[in-house]
């Protein structure tokens, strides 16, 4: 997972929340945790359609699980949070999520519309590729690639499909 902030159409990502094995709960602990969750004015969940299938070892999907935690929690101030749930039908084509990602580093303008400040996610960014001898496969052995293309799914719902400004938190 991934907490940002949205302005426009440029994108902030200052925290990635990555725990090794860990379940959806998890997560959600960790993110609470950190205190994002009792500062942001709405929430926007973002995320990869096979998201919504259950799990094998479950009776929920993780956007369930996502859904009754941000339901269910209290800010420290006593507020019950807002929140919405952007996720796509079916997952982009990976082409046309690749273009669109590296447009927000840098576009033939010279604009930047994507900045990242953790060192984890930044480092996902410069190593993520392809997997040899495969036609637009990405190589997802790192550990960082699993939360890059969920930022660049997030990019690709609002590029095709809304424009809001709004202060998010991609998971």
């Amino acid at each position: 997972a991934a907490a940002g902030i949205k302005l426009g159409d440029i994108y902030h990502f200052f925290k990635a929340f990555h725990v090794q094995g860990a379940r959806t709960a998890d997560i959600m602990e960790e993110i609470a945790s950190s205190g994002l969750l009792d500062k942001a004015r709405k929430i926007i969940v973002y995320g990869d359609a096979s998201g919504k299938n259950k799990d094998t070892r479950s009776i929920k999907s993780d956007y369930d699980i996502i859904r009754e935690f941000l339901a269910n929690y209290k800010t420290k101030d006593g507020r019950h949070l807002v929140f919405e749930m952007r996720v796509p039908l079916a997952n982009p084509p990976i082409r046309r999520r690749h273009n669109i990602v590296n447009s927000h580093f840098i576009n033939e303008n010279k604009q930047v519309r994507l900045y990242v400040y953790d060192e984890w996610l930044h480092e996902g960014f410069m190593q993520t590729a392809f997997k040899k001898s495969a036609d637009l496969v990405e190589d997802d052995s790192l550990p960082q690639q699993h939360v890059t293309t969920a930022i660049g799914y997030t990019i690709d719902y609002d590029k095709y499909r809304t424009s809001e400004q709004s202060r998010t938190i991609q998971l």
